[in-house]
């Protein structure tokens, strides 16, 4: 097996002192795959999924994402902090080709603004009631047994939460979005830019399109949450 090299992370706006982490190494003369980079790859993506492929992108130092002392492409490096809490790391990654984990992201991340407003105008008065985001986990159900890539976001106090908002998307059906509050889904979509893949879509129509999805993503949520207001202004 090829030596992993070290590269050194550039200094951060504070000051701090630059780390060194491993990367394995790239073929010669490889180009860093980040779009419009064009500056030659010393480094390849760490990441292996539980059949041991390789991600087998390339990259220069400095668009290699960090993750503990590895390197990782900015998708695969979501994936690596997501399982931090899971012991069983390697047996737990999913296959190279899955699209759930970056999908959930994705999507988490174009909904958070919107869904925690949702939850901050279902708040209302009760100060003691706070929204907070939990970032992208993997959530392992038993019946039947499913691998879902999940993001979240509660309005909870000490006693518990009042309600739960998420989206998922589930391994087995990666293209699709699963809408949930308080662990039941309320509804599955596909993306407009996934289900309509194979047409060349200008970027104003692809635009459209998205906004058109977190709007109706959005709506659903806002739509299902506020049935359940009243449940939520007496949650103790």
């Amino acid at each position: 097996m090829a030596r992993m090299p070290f590269f050194k992370r550039g200094e951060d706006r504070k000051g701090a002192e630059s780390a060194q982490f491993s990367a394995p190494p790239a073929p010669p003369g490889s180009i860093c795959t980040q779009a419009g980079c064009g500056q030659p790859a010393p480094y390849r993506c760490a990441y292996s999924d539980r059949r041991q492929r390789g991600c087998g992108t390339t990259w220069c130092a400095a668009h290699l994402v960090a993750v503990g002392t590895l390197g990782y492409c900015r998708r695969h490096a979501t994936v690596m902090r997501a399982l931090a809490e899971h012991d069983d790391v390697a047996g737990m990654a999913p296959d190279i080709d899955n699209r759930a984990p970056s999908l959930a992201e994705w999507v988490g991340n174009d909904l958070s603004e919107g869904v925690v407003g949702v939850l901050e105008r279902l708040r209302g008065p009760r100060a003691d009631l706070e929204v907070t985001s939990e970032p992208l986990h993997l959530v392992i159900s038993t019946t039947p047994r499913a691998r879902q890539w999940q993001r979240a976001w509660k309005l909870s106090n000490h006693t518990g939460t009042a309600i739960s908002l998420a989206i998922s998307v589930d391994e087995e059906r990666d293209a699709e979005v699963v809408l949930r509050v308080d662990s039941e889904a309320i509804g599955r979509i596909v993306p407009p830019w996934i289900a309509e893949r194979s047409r060349q879509l200008s970027p104003e129509l692809d635009s459209q399109w998205r906004k058109a999805f977190r709007d109706a993503v959005l709506g659903a949520l806002a739509a299902a949450s506020g049935r359940r207001e009243e449940s939520v202004r007496s949650h103790p």
